[in-house]
């Protein structure tokens, strides 16, 4: 019998010692397979996925009656209005008393909105709910990929706007499609065999329309580069596994006559909340799986930049600091992560770290382009400005150093390694510039 931590070391260290070009066709499969469940895995329990999708369940709810609102809006106005409500309540099977509780809450929104002072609140209450909901998903996906990368303010505010004006206009056109699509089917002779295949087109269209949505957003929301590659087998197996959830959501109401019972029209909200955050999960774990897609390659060498020394890691923080400066004062294009750890020969997870910490200490800062996309990195100041003995003394003293539980000893202990860090500071004369600093 196998002992259970012989199975543990191979999931956490055999798996990536293997050499794939070697083995059969299968066993590469089976092993490119284990190795991004296994990442996946790690994401999910290292980045507290679980806990994002709660979050993001509390601001889909926060937004779910402004965003109702619009599509309601904008249906009514193309003559769709009847048609929204109706794919609403076909998902609120269980209780029609909460669908018409929410519809209530939508007629006043949108009532109160065309009213005196509702009209600048209604619509900053509206902004500001799906700022917010856009900017969380952007920061789950980018704590995902472990980038601190983020898009601005404004950028934000037009990204969010584009896609929640974009989205009832889809809902409204499909649904119209779907309707047109189900009247020419069932006036079609089925002899020629159009009505069927016009059938099994509107049953697999939700499973391909979703599954082109989340491999859109899964490129899309990121703060980096996504190959459509590495997205596309996520995003429709998102899909897929969104749209069984969906069915066994609205299934399963029929089973709750007990729980409406004792809830009664509130019964729905539990319920619709354990159903967004099943699917948060879904959407977060489809991120995770690109990620995998993308970085499994890189991942294997990340199993050693765990035994990096502290002083390799300056040496690297260095070299590439000063490689940054150089390009910079020079007119050259930004480096980028992916440039530096092939220029350097270093996996990409260790460079972004680096990049990362160097970052934070204020030395360089990311560059984005006009979609706010990071698209390289440049100097913080000047680089005359900087020496060795300077980025060396920010990445020592970068974060935080002051905590109020400390001792007395303690304190005495910490001002007198402070002096000796002192002392063992080059002197000026002896310093020298990052720019002159080079490893090529």
């Amino acid at each position: 019998m196998i002992h259970p931590s012989r199975i543990v070391h191979f999931f956490t260290h055999s798996i990536w010692h293997f050499e794939p070009a070697g083995l059969p066709w299968a066993r590469r499969l089976a092993l490119a397979t284990l190795r991004r469940l296994v990442m996946v895995g790690d994401a999910y329990l290292d980045r507290d996925i679980s806990r994002m999708a709660g979050s993001l369940t509390y601001n889909s709810i926060l937004s779910a009656v402004p965003i109702l609102a619009i599509v309601f809006a904008m249906g009514r106005g193309l003559g769709y209005g009847a048609v929204v409500e109706e794919k609403i309540r076909a998902n609120l099977t269980m209780s029609q008393e909460f669908a018409d509780m929410l519809f209530g809450f939508i007629d006043s929104y949108l009532a109160n909105t065309k009213n005196g002072i509702f009209v600048g609140v209604g619509l900053l209450m509206l902004i500001y709910t799906l700022v917010m909901l856009t900017r969380n998903v952007e920061q789950s996906f980018n704590s995902i990929w472990q980038i601190n990368a983020s898009r601005g303010v404004y950028r934000q505010l037009v990204d969010c706007l584009s896609v929640f004006v974009l989205l009832p206009m889809l809902i409204i056109v499909s649904s119209g499609f779907s309707i047109f699509m189900v009247a020419v089917a069932d006036h079609l002779p089925n002899f020629i065999g159009l009505s069927q295949t016009l059938q099994l087109i509107l049953q697999i269209s939700p499973y391909v329309v979703g599954g082109l949505a989340f491999t859109v957003l899964y490129i899309y929301m990121p703060g980096t580069r996504v190959r459509f590659s590495a997205a596309v087998g996520p995003g429709f197996l998102a899909g897929a596994l969104f749209q069984v959830v969906q069915f066994f959501y609205i299934h399963s109401q029929i089973w709750m006559s007990s729980y409406n019972a004792i809830y009664g029209s509130f019964a729905a909200l539990p319920l619709f909340m354990l159903w967004l955050m099943v699917s948060w999960n879904i959407c977060l774990i489809g991120a995770a799986l690109c990620w995998a897609n993308q970085c499994v390659g890189d991942h294997a060498s990340s199993e050693s930049v765990r035994d990096v020394s502290r002083r390799y890691r300056d040496f690297l923080a260095v070299l590439v600091a000063a490689h940054v400066c150089r390009r910079h004062e020079r007119g050259m294009v930004a480096s980028t992560v992916e440039g530096l750890a092939v220029e350097y020969r270093v996996p990409a997870v260790l460079m972004g770290n680096i990049m990362n910490e160097l970052v934070a200490a204020h030395v360089v800062v990311q560059t984005v382009d006009e979609r706010g996309k990071p698209t390289g990195f440049v100097p913080a100041e000047s680089a005359s400005r900087l020496t060795i003995g300077s980025l060396l003394e920010r990445l020592a003293s970068s974060g935080a150093e002051r905590f109020h539980h400390r001792s007395a000893e303690m304190t005495e202990a910490w001002k007198n390694f402070c002096n000796f860090v002192e002392k063992r500071r080059p002197a000026p004369a002896d310093d020298v510039p990052l720019s002159q600093f080079t490893g090529e």
